[in-house]
């Protein structure tokens, strides 16, 4: 992934100061911290020889600990195959993450949102043709989401932010931008997407996005 500098802990800094700032002044929002996101994942990138585009699930949660700090995780699990010149390739992906994660009401129907994630990764690759190969790897790293979710509605929510993906031992440092909406279809659920890709370059060799249902409790 694409080397940048350490802009990780000036956001965590910044995102401290102002939340102690607003923490007294402002109403709660009306957005939720307790529900489970389930559904369609993909994944694209480019490939030396042929374009890459996993498909797969995703299941995400999110639970309140008090009015500011709650707990959050996923599971994740896509797949693909294709052809490079004179080989048959397959390949499977599974992320798990689990973290801590604060928000700050901005106002009524906007809160702003920071989490603090553990990521680990496993790779396993297939080669079937010419002859048979399996390699297997594995990786751990941490991701900071500095974000803003807001209620354009009362049944409409939509949200952006960025992501810092720090250590492992593949020695990832990369920045990416994320936009995603959900839409209200029934007092407890939604269902909504979300875009991720990086910030620099800005290009279509690497993204990812979701459609998911919710489900609030």
């Amino acid at each position: 992934m694409y080397k940048t500098k350490p802009f990780f802990k000036i956001f965590i800094a910044t995102f401290t100061v102002w939340g102690i700032g607003l923490s007294d002044v402002v109403e709660a929002s009306e957005l939720s911290y307790d529900y489970i996101d389930g559904g369609y994942y993909s994944q694209y990138y480019k490939g030396t020889y042929t374009d890459k585009n996993f498909q797969g699930v995703v299941l995400k949660g999110s639970k309140s600990l008090n009015d500011t700090i709650f707990l959050t995780g996923s599971y994740s699990y896509i797949e693909e195959e294709w052809s490079d010149p004179g080989e048959q390739e397959q390949q499977e992906e599974t992320l798990y993450t689990v973290g801590l994660g604060g928000h700050i009401s901005l106002n009524a129907n906007i809160d702003g949102v920071l989490k603090i994630n553990y990521n680990y990764w496993n790779r396993d690759w297939k080669r079937r043709s010419p002859t048979i190969s399996n390699k297997k790897y594995t990786d751990d790293f941490f991701t900071a989401d500095l974000g803003a979710r807001h209620l354009v509605t009362p049944e409409t929510e939509v949200n952006g932010g960025l992501e810092f993906i720090r250590g492992g031992s593949l020695n990832t440092e990369s920045e990416l931008f994320y936009l995603g909406i959900m839409r209200e279809v029934s007092d407890v659920s939604s269902v909504g997407a979300t875009y991720k890709s990086f910030i620099f370059p800005l290009d279509d060799d690497y993204w990812n996005a979701n459609l998911v249902l919710r489900v609030e409790y």
